[in-house]
């Protein structure tokens, strides 16, 4: 059970005494401070003196819940200056940080006893009216709501070539044909142009007499109109003049792919993750024989 400090007990026993709170906002461009007394109060709250400047808020009950759930408090805020509608409309304010603090203060406006109240973040903020917003703080409870959006792969997950996560950009993919008739099992290509073409990130598909592609990798280029393959052109079939060849930048979202392609350091996924399949892991100390 929460108890309350020596000083505000004190006080209650005097039965002189004035309740009001403290309200602190963080937002990303400015902290806000403010209390529900009719004046300007200075407090020591988090380690140095600041000033609550007054404004009237409002709100119904803090909520006290055993359960592992959100707990969240409704603040209804004067909004006659517009002050915080323009922040609020400038800027998203979301998961900002707020503090409430309960205030016991003395006939003459002193500080007598701070307690804190309730701690979370804004969520959901709503101007009600111009003259008012209601302002949503939900609890530190909120974060364990939260899920991871990716898994855990031995292989990368991000999309190919997309500039968000994997950033690979490689060659442009080509179109040129066969400049000389392609028989089995040459692996030896001549094309009217290699311009664009390498051997770094470009599979090639080749289209055979019966309207087929063949796919391979290039390993050299050793002119301006000659490649040779990997996979030989297959038995049977040929490639005939202005046979149609293309490349294609590929990635089997291997890490060994993306170091082929220096680009080890955008790779998304965990490829040490096989080999602790059948490993024992200890947490802790193990224990002695």
């Amino acid at each position: 059970m929460r108890s309350l400090p020596v000083e505000i007990l004190r006080e209650f026993r005097k039965g002189y005494f004035r309740k009001r709170h403290f309200y602190s906002f963080e937002f990303l461009s400015k902290t806000y401070r403010f209390t529900d007394a009719d004046v300007s109060i200075f407090a020591n709250l988090d380690g140095t003196g600041r000033w609550y400047e007054p404004k009237g808020i409002s709100f119904d009950v803090i909520p006290v819940s055993l359960e592992n759930k959100v707990a969240s408090v409704i603040l209804m805020i004067n909004n006659a200056d517009h002050k915080l509608s323009d922040l609020i409309f400038g800027e998203d304010t979301r998961n900002r940080p707020c503090y409430i603090y309960l205030c016991i203060l003395d006939n003459n406006m002193n500080v007598v006893g701070t307690l804190d109240t309730f701690y979370g973040f804004a969520d959901k903020i709503d101007p009600v009216e111009s003259k008012e917003i209601e302002l949503q703080v939900v609890d530190h409870m909120i974060k364990w709501a939260k899920r991871t959006l990716r898994t855990h792969n031995p292989t990368c997950d991000r999309v190919f070539t997309d500039t968000v996560g994997c950033h690979y950009v490689g060659a442009a993919d080509v179109v040129t044909a066969i400049r000389v008739q392609a028989d089995p099992p040459t692996t030896t290509i001549e094309v009217d142009s290699t311009v664009g073409i390498n051997t770094v990130d470009s599979k090639i598909s080749i289209v055979m007499d019966n309207g087929r592609k063949h796919w391979s990798r290039i390993l050299t280029i050793p002119d301006a109109d000659t490649i040779t393959i990997r996979d030989a052109i297959p038995a049977g079939r040929y490639a005939p003049i202005d046979a149609v060849v293309e490349t294609r930048r590929w990635c089997d979202y291997s890490r060994e792919r993306c170091e082929e392609m220096s680009n080890t350091d955008n790779f998304g996924g965990f490829p040490w993750l096989p080999y602790l399949e059948d490993k024992q892991i200890l947490w802790g100390r193990e224990a002695k024989g």
